[in-house]
């Protein structure tokens, strides 16, 4: 075999191991997929009492039966819905913890059964096995349970109540599309998201209970911080999904230390790129009533999102490749990557490197 009948077969080798690693997920046959058309999809503003758990499972029945009154496919609620976020440590908030599958799951599962309606919930979680706390937001249909997601990026606010998250991030398959599952804080790091995509979301629940002002700030500033909900477009325009935001609004205080967290609203939904096409009011906050607090929601079409095979987009008319392939470990690129393929070989263009050794 000549040179050049070595170098053609090594980039055709090159190039179909490649297309392995990026190749699309299939949609689960036990789940058809008619991700192809149109579907409403909401973010919803929920208000949950403190520590009132019972009550807050009652008043997410009633919202989750209220927003599949209008006609909406997936609805995405806020973090930690059903407890509260405001806890000074694990003791504090354990009695206030639910498992999965449990009393929230069981209370709205007939619901969604006889509905057809999609959720995904913040819950703090208690792990039935070893007892620890987690930051979850668990993904429900009419069939079930679909899965969950337990809390990675954690702020210093959630390390004094929960464990670092042990699920990864997962896609899940629905009759909606391929949704992925990530949680406030989780937003200040690209990787997730970008993990996200990569596995084969079309669409990004996101549950927040930001933005938030720490309690001691002074009142002039806590109306201003908006940092969180901001990094929000980011992710459907870096990965080319749909992103479905629920944050709180409202006051929340808690009883025992008289701590105050205040809650600008903000939810919103992204299309994949990068563009609002729908967003609660941000305003100042006030108490608010426990319960539902606003449906905010809009038509998309989830095959419109993800990553293309093999993970191509397209950049202002240019088809290009984003691959990890042209970065090299031990150097740091200056500017970002790209590569095409020609004549079945993988070529990478624009980058410059700057050492990182010695």
């Amino acid at each position: 075999m000549s040179w050049r009948s070595s170098a053609i077969a090594l980039a055709v080798a090159l190039a179909a191991a490649l297309a392995a690693m990026t190749s699309w997920p299939t949609v689960s046959a036990a789940q058809p997929s008619r991700a192809q058309g149109p579907v409403k999809v909401a973010a919803v503003g929920f208000v949950p009492a403190w520590g009132d758990l019972d009550g807050n499972i009652a008043r997410l029945a009633q919202a989750v039966e209220k927003v599949s009154q209008d006609n909406v496919d997936y609805a995405v609620f806020p973090e930690t819905s059903v407890s509260g976020y405001l806890f000074s440590g694990p003791r504090q908030i354990a009695p206030f913890l639910d498992t999965i599958p449990g009393r929230t799951t069981a209370a709205l599962l007939p619901i969604l059964a006889r509905t057809g309606l999609h959720v995904s919930v913040g819950i703090a979680e208690r792990d039935a096995a070893t007892g620890l706390a987690y930051n979850t937001a668990v993904l429900m249909g009419p069939r079930g349970i679909i899965g969950k997601y337990r809390k990675n990026g954690l702020n210093p606010q959630d390390q004094k109540v929960f464990a670092p998250g042990t699920t990864g991030v997962e896609v899940f398959d629905t009759p909606l599309g391929r949704i992925g599952l990530l949680i406030c804080y989780d937003d200040t790091y690209w990787q997730y998201a970008r993990l996200a995509a990569l596995r084969g979301a079309q669409i990004i629940g996101w549950h927040s209970v930001s933005d938030r002002v720490m309690p001691g700030t002074p009142p002039g500033e806590a109306t201003g911080n908006h940092s969180t909900v901001a990094n929000v477009q980011y992710m459907s325009a870096q990965n080319g999904v749909w992103v479905v935001g629920a944050t709180r609004s409202g006051i929340e205080t808690n009883p025992i230390t008289g701590g105050k967290l205040y809650y600008n609203g903000g939810s919103s939904i992204w299309s994949p790129r990068g563009v609002k096409l729908v967003q609660a009011p941000v305003v100042p906050p006030e108490t608010l009533p426990p319960g539902l607090a606003g449906i905010y929601s809009t038509t998309i079409v989830p095959a419109e999102g993800g990553l293309r095979p093999p993970g191509r987009q397209v950049l202002q008319g240019t088809e290009l490749l984003v691959s990890p392939q042209c970065a090299r470990h031990d150097q740091r690129p200056i500017y970002s990557h790209t590569a095409t393929f020609i004549a079945g070989a993988l070529r990478c263009e624009g980058s410059q490197y700057r050492s990182t050794r010695g």
